[in-house]
C-alpha cells in the first residue's frame, strides 16, 4: 500500500510558546487543503507548551511533534523542523502568528506553476487577543533594494518553499539567531542564489504584535552593525 505524502508542511518552532502556540495549530489543521502536515518543533520549552503539543498530536495524526533535549535557538529548531518535515513543499508560521485558512491551497497553485518559487504574501497584523489592528501588504521583493536597505520588505510567517531550498540554505543558527534576525539574513541569501520570489496579493498570515518578541525587545545599534556586517 502505497502512502501518500501530505502536500505542503507547515513548520512552527517554539519556545515558551504556550500563550499563542494552540492557535497557531489550530490555524494549520483548519486549512482549506485538508493534506498538509504540521511539524511543531519544541526547542526545550520550560512552560506548558509540551502538553499543548501533545494535546494536538494525539488529536490529529497530521501533526508531527519533535522536543528538543537541549534549548539551540529559532535557526536551529527550524532546521530540525525543515528537515523532518514529509512534503516537498515547507511553510513557515511562528509559534504566535497565525495562517489563513486558503494559505495552503494558495501556495500549493503557485508551486504547481513555478515549482521552485518562493512565496510569499501580505500579512494582518493582530494584537495579543487576536484583534485586527493593521496590515502589511505584499511587497515584491527586490534584491537591490534589500541590499541597500537593509530591510527585505517580508514577512516571513506567509512564506513556503520548496524542501530542497531549506536544506541548501539552512537558517543561521549563531548570533543572527540569537538577534531574531535567522529569517532576515534567510531571506537574503536566498535573493543572492538567485531563487525566483513569487507575491501573493491576498493575506496569507496574521502577524502578531507582540512587545515581549524579540524584534521589540532587541539592541537596535547591534540590528545594524550584524546587518551591516552582512550586506
Amino acid at each position: 500500500m502505497r502512502i501518500r505524502l501530505p502536500d505542503l508542511s507547515f513548520v512552527i518552532p517554539v519556545y515558551n510558546g504556550e500563550d499563542f502556540l494552540a492557535e497557531a495549530i489550530s490555524s494549520c489543521l483548519a486549512q482549506s487543503h485538508k493534506n498538509i502536515e504540521v511539524v511543531v518543533v519544541d526547542d526545550a520549552s520550560t512552560d506548558s507548551t509540551r502538553r499543548v503539543i501533545e494535546h494536538y498530536a494525539k488529536a490529529d495524526k497530521r501533526v508531527q511533534a519533535i522536543f528538543l533535549e537541549k534549548n539551540q535557538g529559532r535557526g536551529h529548531a527550524r532546521n530540525v523542523g525543515n528537515q523532518a518535515a514529509k512534503s516537498r513543499y515547507l511553510a513557515v508560521l511562528d509559534a504566535d502568528d497565525i495562517s489563513d485558512k486558503f494559505r495552503a491551497e494558495r501556495c500549493l497553485k503557485i508551486f504547481k506553476q513555478t515549482p521552485g518559487a518562493i512565496v510569499h504574501g501580505s500579512a494582518a497584523i493582530v494584537d495579543t487577543v487576536s484583534q485586527e489592528v493593521g496590515g502589511l501588504v505584499m511587497e515584491n521583493f527586490d534584491l537591490d533594494r534589500s541590499i541597500k536597505e537593509g530591510v527585505n520588505r517580508l514577512v516571513h510567517s506567509t512564506m513556503a518553499y520548496p524542501k530542497s531550498v531549506a536544506l541548501d540554505h539552512p537558517y543561521d543558527e549563531g548570533e543572527y539567531a540569537k538577534m531574531g534576525l535567522d529569517d532576515w539574513l534567510f531571506q537574503l541569501k536566498l535573493g543572492r542564489a538567485g531563487h525566483v520570489f513569487v507575491g501573493i496579493d491576498k493575506m496569507l498570515s496574521a502577524y502578531r504584535w507582540n512587545l515581549a518578541g524579540i524584534s521589540k525587545t532587541r539592541n537596535q545599534d547591534e540590528v545594524v552593525k550584524m546587518k551591516h556586517a552582512e550586506l
